[in-house]
């Protein structure tokens, strides 16, 4: 497991237990029905919020992290895309400047 699924996890327990704890007090607390219900409406609606704000925040930092990693896939791919084109626009009879065996065999290497 990585570091970084042990950091989702654990986030995940402490968002968790906070609110079975939190709910907990709310149900134990000496109050008539309606004000814990009112309190637990309450208390879920700011959550929700919360928990909104939280997934937008994590929304964008996926979105960047996709745009960065896609850049870099182009970056990377542009120039055996451009060398492929290249071998592909040439004309049967254009044999000066066709690659050897050994240099197909050297491609694969690389790839």
């Amino acid at each position: 497991m990585s570091n970084n699924d042990r950091a989702g996890t654990f986030a995940l327990g402490i968002i968790l237990g906070g609110l079975i704890g939190g709910l907990l007090v709310l149900l134990f607390t000496p109050k008539k029905g309606d004000e814990v219900r009112a309190d637990i409406l309450e208390r879920s609606a700011a959550m929700r919020t919360r928990t909104g704000a939280l997934a937008s925040r994590a929304g964008a930092r996926v979105g960047e992290t996709v745009s960065a990693g896609a850049a870099t896939g182009r970056e990377r791919i542009s120039p055996i895309v451009d060398d492929i084109r290249t071998r592909m626009s040439r004309t049967p009879d254009d044999t000066s400047d066709t690659p050897s065996q050994e240099d197909d065999q050297t491609a694969a290497g690389r790839a």
